[in-house]
């Protein structure tokens, strides 16, 4: 007699491995000189953490259906990379914003929170020109979050500006990555693979430069903490669902 055993299987997961396969494209990639390619896996990685917690967030907090929420998603967002990033962020500030906030400040901190749009998109031309100076002042800002230096990254991309410096160090440093991250590459995704006119075809060319391989390196050190932060998120979910509904 044979004992079949069925696992029930969550999109959620499969995003979060699909991300960790991206990862490890960036490293092989970049290391082989291939800085184009490495650039949109970097892009596919951060789409997939975010909406790994998205899927997640459905699941738990709006009783979506685990057969839906693949089809949710692309129905609404496509392969938008900012716009799921912007919601998810600014769900993930609500939820704690009613598990931890004071009644008393619960509704100013909810207010200032309808204020944030998260970072704006730059040209494309920005991007592709000055993509060491993009990467460098996110990867600055990052540090001061690793080393809990707040003070000095004041504003983050209007993030501090609603006062959750307080939340949990985990939960922080994922919001910060995810937003920053999937502003910047939302227009590499396409142009990391494209020969684009605006760009009189090269910006191919321009990406896949020698120069830009440290940068790459900055970007994966930022992903992989990313990575790591996914399961931290999903737990931290269901202890503010949990503590909210006592």
């Amino acid at each position: 007699m044979s004992l079949i055993l069925s696992m029930i299987v969550y999109m959620y997961d499969k995003l979060y491995e699909a991300a960790k396969l991206d990862l490890e494209s960036v490293k092989i990639l970049n290391d082989n000189d291939l800085f184009a390619p490495a650039i949109y896996h970097c892009a596919q990685a951060v789409e997939k953490c975010s909406k790994a917690i998205h899927a997640y967030y459905m699941i738990k907090l709006q009783h979506v259906s685990r057969h839906d929420v693949g089809d949710r998603l692309r129905k609404k967002y496509g392969h938008n990379l900012l716009e799921p990033t912007r919601v998810i962020v600014k769900s993930l500030l609500e939820l704690y914003i009613e598990s931890e906030v004071s009644q008393d400040r619960k509704k100013g901190e909810l207010k200032k929170l309808q204020k944030i749009v998260g970072p704006k998109e730059p040209h494309i031309r920005k991007i592709v020109r000055d993509f060491y100076v993009l990467v460098n002042v996110i990867y600055s800002r990052y540090n001061f979050i690793i080393n809990e230096k707040y003070d000095e990254i004041d504003p983050i991309q209007q993030l501090i500006k609603t006062e959750v410096s307080d939340v949990n160090k985990k939960y922080l440093r994922f919001l910060y990555i995810v937003l920053n991250l999937s502003g910047m590459l939302i227009r590499l995704e396409e142009y990391s693979r494209y020969p684009m006119h605006d760009l009189s075809y090269d910006n191919i060319n321009l990406l896949n430069n020698i120069i830009n391989k440290s940068e790459i390196n900055r970007i994966f050190i930022m992903i992989d903490d990313l990575v790591g932060l996914v399961p931290n998120v999903w737990n931290q979910i269901d202890y503010f669902k949990n503590k909210i509904n006592k």
